[in-house]
């Protein structure tokens, strides 16, 4: 075995604190990396990890590395119906459902192809295709499929069953059809609806019926629920906070100093600490810290710490807390808190207050604080962690009080405070 073979190879990192006002680097996808198109309306995670995004050209699933586009083919009927993309989602089967400019298809994960969902708009006599867009797909834990949608109201297809329905709004004494929902939130028990010139509205399965529950905001984009069970709702006009128990909105929020950058909401999402991501048209990525009741921004700009675009029509949180953020003609940006958590210590040639050597074989912590490092032909380098400065030790020929050889394997520390080296062909140091 050669001695590259034998080497481990560590990264000496320093732990460094992640908060609002110092973002991560943001990596941004976009054409140049395999994206289909620069303006990506939602994005999705599946069960498996998969990135899904939907865009104004096609629909991509990024798997780390790289992209898979599917597109509308001509005349190839299990194949999108069209190539812009409104929503994703997955139910408890684990089909792919995704709504397109020109009606909504199930994919097909053996054959990736995609088939069309079918349905009774309301006073059908038999089922057609539904060839509209939904701007939201949600399921519950039954497998219960419910999809807004613009022009056939709430479409709500049963697990196990082959067609959609679409249910009847009720406002009052008076019912109608084919109106438009704007989205979708499940909760543990109830679904919550946003009905565009309307307002909030609940999903009645026993009176198989849309009932509203708050006309006071009538326009709404985005809807998700905190953990105290209220929900938050984004619009053209800002986004609001209400509660269920007393049926008001308890919270305002609007363009000013102070709260939101724009008064136009479009996407929210929770990160890991549960402060509350705004995706906004025309003012980029507010962050509101509910505990304090503060607000933080990421502007957009060309800068490593901004994102591409000022119109963010979607955040999601992955499984691994990286928020993944949609925008309009600037890609998708991916802000990862762990690429900020750590600090590469290495050996910069042009100067001489540096590590001896990148090729890294062992170190180690003394009673003071400082560590010493073992490298691959840089001999011992002992970083002064508070004081950020380096001693370093080489062999050197004819020199017996030098290091006996460059590659130092391992490093320990007796109770009288002298340190052990053991070298790869210069066999055991004894360093004072």
């Amino acid at each position: 075995m050669n001695i590259c073979s034998r080497i481990v190879v560590f990264i000496l990192l320093l732990v460094v604190c992640f908060t609002a006002n110092a973002i991560p680097p943001v990596t941004r996808l976009g054409i140049t990396n395999g994206l289909s198109n620069n303006s990506v309306r939602i994005v999705y995670q599946d069960q498996r990890g998969f990135i899904w995004l939907g865009t104004y050209d096609g629909l991509n699933r990024y798997d780390g590395n790289e992209f898979r586009v599917f597109r509308n083919k001509l005349n190839d009927s299990t194949s999108l119906p069209h190539n812009y993309i409104y929503s994703l989602h997955e139910d408890v089967d684990h089909n792919l459902w995704v709504s397109t400019g020109q009606g909504v298809v199930k994919y097909n994960t053996t054959y990736s192809n995609f088939s069309a969902l079918y349905g009774y708009p309301y006073q059908a006599k038999q089922p057609v295709k539904v060839t509209i867009n939904a701007t939201a797909i949600k399921s519950d834990s039954k497998g219960t499929l419910y999809v807004a949608t613009n022009g056939w109201g709430l479409l709500v297809k049963k697990r196990g069953e082959q067609y959609a329905w679409e249910k009847l709004l009720q406002a009052g004494n008076t019912k109608e059809a084919r109106y438009n929902v704007r989205d979708v939130a499940v909760t543990k028990d109830k679904i919550w609806l946003f009905v565009s010139g309307k307002g909030l509205c609940v999903y009645d399965e026993k009176k198989d019926a849309v009932l509203l529950v708050n006309a006071q905001v009538k326009l709404a984009n985005c809807m998700q629920q905190n953990k105290a069970g209220q929900l938050w709702i984004g619009g053209e006009f800002g986004l609001h906070l209400y509660d269920p128990l007393s049926n008001t909105y308890i919270k305002q929020y609007t363009a000013r100093a102070g709260e939101l950058t724009t008064a136009d909401v479009v996407s929210i999402c929770f990160d890991k600490q549960e402060n509350l991501w705004i995706g906004t048209d025309g003012g980029a990525v507010n962050i509101l810290d509910p505990e304090t009741d503060t607000f933080s921004y990421i502007a957009a700009g060309p800068e490593t710490d901004k994102v591409s675009s000022e119109a963010v029509y979607s955040i999601i949180k992955d499984k691994e807390d990286r928020m993944w953020i949609g925008t309009i003609k600037g890609g998708c940006n991916v802000i990862d808190e762990q690429k900020n958590s750590f600090r590469t210590i290495a050996n910069d040639p042009l100067k001489t207050n540096t590590l001896s050597s990148n090729f890294i074989y062992t170190f180690y912590e003394d009673n003071t604080g400082d560590i010493l490092v073992g490298t691959e032909g840089g001999g011992l380098s002992i970083w002064n962690r508070s004081a950020n400065t380096f001693r370093n030790y080489r062999h050197k020929n004819g020199l017996s009080s030098s290091i006996s050889h460059n590659i130092v394997s391992s490093i320990l520390q007796d109770h009288t405070g002298t340190f052990w080296m053991a070298t790869y062909g210069g066999g055991v140091n004894r360093f004072n």
